[in-house]
């Protein structure tokens, strides 16, 4: 492994922000499929995926992480109507997942730099990550996570939302090590 790598703490924890994003957008699936399929509560007790439950999970992986996300908010409003700063950290979430899965990113640079597609993107990207701004606006954003604020802050969005996640899960039946 390069030395460089293990020395970049901005890259080690882009890693970990990034799996924990793919770790959720797996448990929203999970969720849907337990609110639309009660039965699947066993196979996920058991830590089993059944054959019919593997079928209904195939379909999903084709979708995006927005996609999953608005078909879950559908399925569970009221996590909406609880909070609504959840559906906008929700949404941030997935604007840093493309952001470090897309990004710009050097061993011997101590940030990522991105360009979100829109003025939309950019402003809930900005929202929650507090941007370095460079001067004019070229619309890059860039992400230095070891900044810790904005490394706290972030860990704090998905540490919500696995209490989310867990507390939907309990609410069928499902053990939290479960679904986890």
């Amino acid at each position: 492994m390069n030395a460089s790598y293990k020395n970049n703490l901005n890259l080690q924890r882009a890693g970990e922000v990034l799996i924990r994003c793919l770790w959720l957008e797996k448990r929203l699936v999970d969720l849907i499929l337990l609110r639309q399929n009660p039965s699947l509560k066993d196979d996920f007790n058991s830590g089993a995926i059944s054959e019919p439950h593997s079928k209904l999970r195939l379909d999903w992986h084709r979708h995006t992480f927005s996609y999953v996300i608005a078909k879950f908010l559908n399925e569970f409003p009221e996590i909406a109507e609880k909070d609504r700063q959840h559906v906008e950290n929700i949404y941030f979430l997935n604007e840093l997942r493309d952001l470090i899965s897309h990004g710009d990113m050097s061993y011997y640079r101590d940030n990522i730099l991105f360009v979100p597609k829109d003025v939309k993107r950019r402003t809930i990207f900005d929202s929650r990550t507090f941007p370095t701004n460079t001067g004019q606006d070229d619309g890059t954003r860039v992400l230095n996570l070891k900044n810790e604020e904005t490394y706290k802050a972030i860990l704090a969005i998905l540490d919500d939302w696995e209490k989310i996640v867990e507390a939907v899960a309990q609410g069928y039946g499902v053990h939290p090590e479960k679904i986890k």
